[in-house]
């Protein structure tokens, strides 16, 4: 009697780690799906970086039709410095930055960002991406799919903003 117990108890345990052992492999095989997000949400307001929490600054970014405006407020000095991007919507993760897609694509599961800027003397274009995990009305939720190889970061940081006007 109390053997027949012990046997149904070790198989049940055993029944319980093979479940588990197979849905761990199953969610491990899915991949993060992409979310559409519309230009039309982008440019509905002012959406600030919340996670990952940043203790030396504050980030908020907003867009029209062509640009992506990156406002990164120092709390050590108690000042703004803005960064401009141009950026297009895409469905698919591009080699390069295709400039005649910018202010002309509504929808797409990647923001395809261009930046800028001058280097001693010499102007440097520098694409990345995000792609779109969930977008809200206030909330957007993005993991970054391509950066160059000089950046800070790394493919796969996630990033969540939150509308706060």
């Amino acid at each position: 009697c109390c053997h027949l117990s012990i046997c149904k108890i070790k198989n049940k345990m055993i029944m319980k780690k093979i479940i588990l052992i197979i849905l761990v492999s199953v969610f491990g095989l899915i991949e993060i799906n992409a979310q559409t997000v519309s230009r039309t949400i982008l440019k509905s307001g002012t959406w600030e970086w919340i996670y990952p929490e940043c203790n030396y600054c504050t980030t908020k970014m907003h867009f029209d039709e062509t640009k992506m405006y990156w406002d990164v407020y120092y709390f050590y000095n108690k000042k703004t410095n803005t960064e401009i991007d141009t950026y297009y919507l895409s469905d698919t993760l591009p080699d390069t930055f295709d400039k005649s897609k910018v202010g002309k694509v509504n929808n797409g599961q990647y923001i395809v960002m261009l930046n800028t800027n001058m280097r001693k003397g010499k102007e440097l274009e520098l694409m990345s991406c995000f792609k779109v995990l969930n977008v809200t009305n206030d909330e957007l939720r993005v993991m970054v799919s391509y950066i160059p190889p000089s950046s800070v970061g790394g493919i796969g940081d996630i990033y969540v903003f939150k509308k706060v006007k």
